[in-house]
């Protein structure tokens, strides 16, 4: 999109298309990262279960955003109309009565991305840990410093 043939397109859907683009392979990226730590580190045997589960306990995206549109009672408390509130998705995902993991958003937010990267991390995992028999070179992980997503800058590993 840089420097090509839209790059002089500046309308919202454009920049919003490009925004969804670049957030996908992150959370992509992060949910590989932390399902191949999570493996090295507690050995989960099924790798659909690692992948939900580092969803679930892990997730690459921490928290959001979201503006409310009118009043909302929460807790005793009253969340004014246009109020930005941060939402950790992280955290909810540790309430034992959560269902459905946060880590892309519910409805009617949830990720239009999800499901795609679900399936593309399940196949690097399972490309990369039933395979390869991976073990953790260094323990020391460093994440990228991002405030609201969760991804190691760098995975070593030796490989069987």
């Amino acid at each position: 999109l840089v420097g090509g043939p839209t790059a002089d397109v500046h309308d919202e859907a454009s920049v919003n298309t490009a925004a969804l683009l670049l957030q996908a392979v992150d959370a992509t990226a992060g949910l590989i990262g932390n399902s191949i730590l999570a493996r090295s580190r507690y050995r989960p045997a099924v790798r659909d279960d690692l992948v939900a589960g580092t969803n679930r306990f892990d997730p690459p995206v921490q928290l959001t955003t979201r503006v409310a549109a009118g009043p909302v009672e929460l807790a005793d408390v009253t969340i004014p109309a246009g109020a930005t509130v941060v939402v950790l998705l992280a955290a909810a995902n540790h309430d034992p009565e959560c269902r459905e993991p946060f880590g892309f958003g519910a409805e009617p937010r949830r990720c239009p991305g999800s499901s795609a990267a679900t399936t593309l991390a399940a196949g690097v995992v399972d490309a990369v840990v039933e395979r390869c028999a991976p073990e953790l070179v260094d323990p020391e992980i460093v994440y990228e410093p991002r405030a609201n997503l969760r991804i190691p800058v760098r995975v070593r590993l030796h490989l069987a």
